[in-house]
């Protein structure tokens, strides 16, 4: 104490500064036996007592940990700077969190006790109690964190009811919890998946439950209360719980309670073995603010009641398929709504029961665009009573559904999982007039109107909506009977066409395309095994191009369909040449790039075009591409790079007039397309901006100077014919010309990878 008594104030608190925010966490750190921390828990010690200065990473490494942590509010935390637990790996399955919870107390993993900016990722968690089944608890406050792609593992027959048994758990705590994320993770039992509770007058924000696959919890998948601006949306839900209860919020998929302000629930696809699949209940019923958007949902309750909503305002359900098959149950229910519209819905009960319960209900509702299907049996229940049939409900007062449809019979590809119209159904359930309020989805993206149903509007098509294509590979005159049809289509966001399937030719020339995938449009492929037959399309060409593409009138339908092959026909032997080098280039400029491309066709055609094709040739380990021999004329050199959106076509004239494009190089630039390709201007300029090339016009010998590295050197007569090739390894060449012709001649240096040509004279 001496000798700090002897020290300046202000130095004592520049002493005691440093040391603390040294103290503070920054970078990446390992948890493992081996690591910087030897357990989660010795990691989550420092970081609730030291903080942060900067972001932060828990690399955990492969184990199983048998641990119970809680993150409280740490310093340091804010948008920039978060902390993130994740798998060493990446693999969820390398790192596994499994203890049982001993009492309601203590039913978590991990407690996010008030901390903000936490993210765990890839990581997996396991509990086996009957009564605890709690993984992540959110309480005090926590919010900005994210759950993302773990798994959670619990029994599906769990023996408690309510928060206990949530696997993750938002706990009413006398603060919001609020703007957390849950994306992408596999919840497998508990007695709820997730619950988002609130209070009354701390009713909780922002939060999202996105890209989530729920199965077999016993009560509810999701349940949410006293929430706003909650967003729901692409998530999968397989829903098992059989149990029966007269309670409205048990046996529900999704159970939504209390709401405030703007819902999106959107895109997902439910499947409910118990009472309900979505049920709504109270969203801001004395003072509306915002509104409920159901949307482009699929939502199956074979024995249930897949839609249910009361004592709600502003609500707008569209695009959506309801599913049920139940001769007690309606298809959807309302029950005191006001300002509604449902618009573009395709409701179905799969027996002879009423679709609709239709009571107590405000009276700005709107109803149209929509498609309906039962077995018979009474249409709807309203305030008046049983509605018989759908023409009633039609002429009904005020008239509803004016422009909607009736089918008396409607088949799915899947009654439980995915609602998709089997093939062979009448396509008259289309996507007519949007509702105004869903001109824009929630992100503000203007949205499709030309969508037909397929399950629910504006989904990507699944994988089994299939076409089939059969016929003959000939052109009437010749038939290939060997080799195999490929498919490409334009099916994802790549910017490759993707290949669908292969399929063999047989030896009478039949293909069957059975079951493809469905696409707007194909292209098919010709690869033939007969060395007198070329690659080519359908139409006989040899690009891709989406004018050629083979488009399909209905999706469900056969289609007979001979396409053509092409043969190789030599022409008559020539003096000219025609070589090149194809290479990879990463930008748009397509600059020639350093990575040769080998084993790409390369295809010769004469023009005026012809049926059959003059030569094919394929690039060596260098990329490099030769024909020899040709007569004078005009042709086409086509590359076929498998699945590029478009192939390069490149017309050349090889005639006594011919300079240096008789040499063809080419850039495959992935993002685009394969184009002719030039050296960056900048580059080619440096490279070259001291060769000296002497004498012009050469008579004897010809120098090459002032070049510093190893060079290529290719000179070749105006036909494209080389007569002389040759690496150099130092910066001077002497090149004696005495054995050639008096004439033009062009020299092609290659220098790194880049290329500059010169015209000398002998």
């Amino acid at each position: 104490m001496r000798f700090f008594n002897k020290l300046p104030i202000t130095f004592l608190l520049l002493f005691f500064s440093v040391f603390s925010v040294n103290a503070q966490l920054e970078g990446v750190y390992t948890i493992g036996s081996s690591g910087d921390f030897a357990t989660l828990s010795a990691a989550v010690d420092s970081l609730n007592l030291k903080g942060i200065t900067g972001s932060v990473k828990f690399k955990i490494s492969p184990n199983t940990y048998a641990e119970r942590v809680s993150i409280n509010p740490f310093s340091g935390a804010s948008a920039t700077d978060t902390v993130v637990f994740t798998s060493s790996s990446g693999n969820l399955e390398d790192v596994l969190i499994s203890l049982d919870s001993p009492d309601s107390t203590n039913n978590f993993l991990i407690k996010l006790n008030g901390c903000e900016r936490v993210s765990i990722k890839n990581i997996s968690f396991n509990t086996s109690s009957l009564n605890f089944c709690g993984h992540i608890l959110l309480t005090n406050g926590a919010s900005y964190n994210r759950i993302e792609n773990c798994k959670f593992i619990a029994p599906s027959s769990v023996i408690s009811k309510g928060d206990s048994t949530a696997v993750i758990n938002s706990y009413r705590s006398g603060e919001k919890e609020q703007f957390n994320q849950f994306l992408k993770n596999r919840i497998i039992g508990g007695g709820i998946g997730i619950v988002l509770t609130g209070e009354s007058g701390l009713v909780e924000f922002g939060n999202v439950v996105k890209y989530n696959f729920f199965e077999d919890q016993k009560w509810n998948s999701l349940t949410a209360v006293f929430q706003s601006e909650l967003e729901i949306s692409n998530n999968e839900i397989n829903f098992q719980s059989d149990f029966q209860s007269d309670f409205q919020s048990d046996l529900t998929s999704v159970y939504l309670s209390l709401l405030e302000g703007k819902v999106l629930i959107d895109r997902n696809k439910i499947y409910s073995a118990g009472r309900f699949g979505i049920n709504i209940t109270y969203h801001d019923y004395d003072a509306m603010v915002d509104s409920i958007y159901v949307v482009n949902n699929m939502i199956s309750t074979p024995m249930g009641t897949p839609f249910l909503a009361f004592y709600s305002k502003g609500v707008y359900i569209s695009h959506n398929t309801f599913y049920n098959a139940n001769k007690s149950e309606q298809t959807i229910r309302f029950y005191e709504l006001d300002n509604v519209e449902i618009k573009n819905n395709l409701v179905v009960n799969d027996s002879a029961y009423k679709l609709i319960q239709y009571t107590g209900m405000g009276s700005s509702i709107e109803w149209d665009f929509n498609g309906y299907s039962n077995k018979g049996g009474p249409f709807a229940l309203n305030d008046l009573g049983v509605v018989a049939s759908f023409s009633d409900w039609k002429s009904g007062t005020p008239v509803l559904d004016a422009n909607s449809v009736y089918n008396s019979s409607f088949t799915f590809r899947n009654n439980q999982y995915d609602l998709t119209p089997y093939c062979g159904m009448p396509i008259d359930f289309r996507t007519s007039n949007y509702i105004d309020k869903l001109a824009v989805d929630y992100n503000g993206v203007t949205r499709s109107t030309s969508n037909q149903w397929m399950g629910a509007a504006e989904m990507t098509l699944p994988s089994y909506h299939t076409a089939d294509i059969e016929g003959y590979v000939t052109n009437g005159t010749d038939t290939l009977k060997s080799g195999s049809v490929e498919v490409y289509a334009d099916v994802s966001a790549s910017t490759l066409f993707d290949e669908i399937i292969s399929v063999p030719i047989s030896s009478n020339g039949f293909y069957l395309l059975n079951s493809i995938e469905y696409a707007d449009e194909y292209w098919l492929k010709i690869i033939p095994t007969d060395p007198n037959f070329i690659t080519s399309y359908h139409n006989g060409t040899l690009r891709w191009d989406d004018t050629l593409a083979f488009k399909l009138a209905d999706s469900c339908a056969a289609y007979v369909k001979n396409i053509v092959p092409r043969k190789i026909m030599p022409l008559e032997a020539g003096s000219y040449n025609l070589s090149g080098t194809i290479t990879e280039t990463g930008g748009t400029n397509k600059v020639l790039g350093t990575d040769p491309i080998p084993g790409l066709d390369v295809i010769l055609d004469r023009i005026p075009p012809s049926r059959n094709t003059v030569a094919r040739t394929t690039t060596d380990e260098n990329g490099y591409y030769y024909f020899g021999n040709l007569p004078e004329g005009r042709y086409k050199v086509t590359i076929d790079y498998e699945g590029l959106h478009s192939d390069t076509i490149y017309e050349v004239d090889l005639d006594n007039e011919t300079t240096e494009i008789a040499s063809l190089d080419y850039c495959v630039d992935f993002g685009d397309r394969i184009r002719g390709c030039s050296p960056g201007l900048e580059s080619a300029e440096e490279l070259f901006e001291n060769v000296k090339i002497y004498p012009n016009p050469v008579n004897g010998t010809l120098f090459i100077e002032d070049l510093n590295s190893e060079f290529n050197v290719v000179i070749t007569d105006v036909k494209g014919s080389i007569v002389y090739n040759k690496i150099q390894t130092c910066g001077r060449m002497v090149i004696d010309t005495g054995q050639l012709k008096s004439g033009v001649y062009f020299v092609k240096l290659n220098l790194d990878g880049v290329r500059k040509t010169y015209k000398i004279i002998k």
